[in-house]
């Protein structure tokens, strides 16, 4: 398509029906591979109910990125399995690249008894095993890693990289990794090849075929589990993977594009900040006359978080008790909204509009102070921690062997997921 194409991020407040009509295709969950807190993977399997009764399944597709190492990652710990309120670690101080993390096998044997599953249902690298733990609990959606997302698009991401490349952006590739996993970072650029840490040469005629060969390899271990016989290669930087994310999905549509990533608090944050979005601004510069994008392409981000509102399906008093609060939130908003405009009001106005709303708002902050507190024990755990674990056995076990549907119980004073929100708020208000 002819004109100028434009790029850009920026955060996302979708409708639940939006996020319905597009699950099949352009809704991913970015997280790690490690452990993840259940309402990531309940966020997967859910349905969502709005006005019209219950939509289609979500199936947000979990998308796993596995090119942070156990040392660097502090929300997921790769390095460790966190189960049943404990956890055990292995790979926890490890400075390599998170899929190598190859089990002994007395390793092996201790997370086997840890879990309490016999030492053949354990893989011998325990990215796999968090892989496959998830695949198996997500049954209702769509998990593999990036690195294999990019392995299935390669012809598509040789023709983003070689562009990028012909305008110069040697940078994205920031990161070399050996045979052993090991992380090596680009030192420098000469006329013909880039230098990494230990003096690492790679020609720049070979940089894309390296970063591809990276995809594939990748790829190769978290599914086999199996070492590598070779190095690795090149990998992109994270900006290039935003980049990606949003390019692969647009490849070749002539209608703009919006790709939505749910995302944790933290990725929110980073890829919307100033200097992010300085660097990032370059690279879709760069693409403004790359010919397979339609005129506009948008890399939507939304923090998954407020949906620990999921319930499961049969969960009838959470869904009322959702429901009722969301209803006395909008009645708080009209009341604060006709407060707001006693200022363009007469005496006579404000002097009766007081004495009609007073004593129902307080009645309302009551009930709200109520609900919440009821509502409170219903929530998803948040964080991934040994406390507060989807790896829990009171809710792995019984997912695993017993897979409930999960919906989020939306009622007609929630429009928007963002609108969720405010429930989050008002239940940790009526905690204190």
């Amino acid at each position: 398509m002819n004109g100028k194409k434009i790029i850009r991020v920026s955060k996302a407040n979708p409708t639940p029906r939006e996020l319905s009509r597009r699950s099949h295709g352009r809704v991913f969950r970015s997280a790690h591979i490690g452990n993840l807190a259940v309402y990531n993977i309940a966020g997967t399997l859910g349905r969502i109910a709005s006005k019209g009764g219950r939509l289609h399944t979500t199936g947000i597709t979990l998308q796993l990125y596995d090119r942070t190492s156990p040392a660097a990652d502090k929300n997921y710990h790769p390095g460790r399995i966190i189960f049943n309120g404990k956890d055990v670690s292995f790979f926890e101080n490890s400075e390599r690249l998170t899929p190598f993390m190859f089990l002994s096998g007395d390793q092996r044997k201790a997370a086997a008894e840890f879990l309490g599953v016999s030492v053949k249902q354990i893989p011998e690298n325990l990215a796999t095993l968090h892989v496959r733990i998830m695949q198996r609990i997500a049954r209702g959606a769509r998990v593999y890693t990036f690195s294999q997302y990019l392995a299935e698009k390669e012809r598509r991401v040789k023709s983003v990289l070689d562009h990028l490349i012909q305008k110069g952006h040697w940078e994205i590739f920031d990161r070399y990794v050996d045979r052993e996993g090991n992380i090596h970072r680009l030192a420098k650029e000469n006329e013909d090849e880039l230098v990494y840490g230990t003096g690492i040469r790679v020609k720049k005629s070979d940089g894309v075929m390296q970063a591809l060969k990276a995809n594939r390899e990748l790829a190769k271990i978290v599914s086999t589990g199996k070492r590598p016989n070779e190095d690795i290669g090149l990998l992109v930087s994270v900006k290039a993977v935003t980049l990606l994310s949003v390019v692969l999905e647009a490849y070749g549509k002539r209608k703009s594009q919006q790709v939505f990533h749910a995302s944790g608090p933290d990725m929110v944050n980073y890829v919307l900040s100033e200097a992010y979005l300085k660097e990032f601004g370059k690279l879709a510069e760069a693409m403004e006359d790359f010919p397979h994008l339609p005129l506009v392409s948008e890399f939507k981000v939304f923090p998954l978080l407020p949906l620990r509102i999921m319930a499961p399906k049969s969960n009838a008093e959470q869904t009322r008790l959702t429901n009722r609060l969301a209803a006395l939130l909008q009645r708080k908003r009209r009341i604060e909204r006709a407060k707001y405009a006693l200022k363009y009001a007469t005496p006579e106005q404000k002097k009766a509009l007081l004495a009609r709303t007073g004593p129902l708002e307080k009645t309302i902050n009551a009930q709200l102070e109520e609900t919440g507190k009821a509502l409170a024990p219903h929530l998803l755990p948040q964080d991934s921690t040994v406390k507060d674990n989807y790896f829990q056995r009171r809710w792995m076990y019984d997912q695993w062997h017993n897979p409930k549907e999960y919906e989020l119980p939306l009622g007609l004073a929630v429009r928007t997921i963002g609108e969720l929100d405010s429930i989050l708020n008002q239940i940790k208000k009526s905690r204190k």
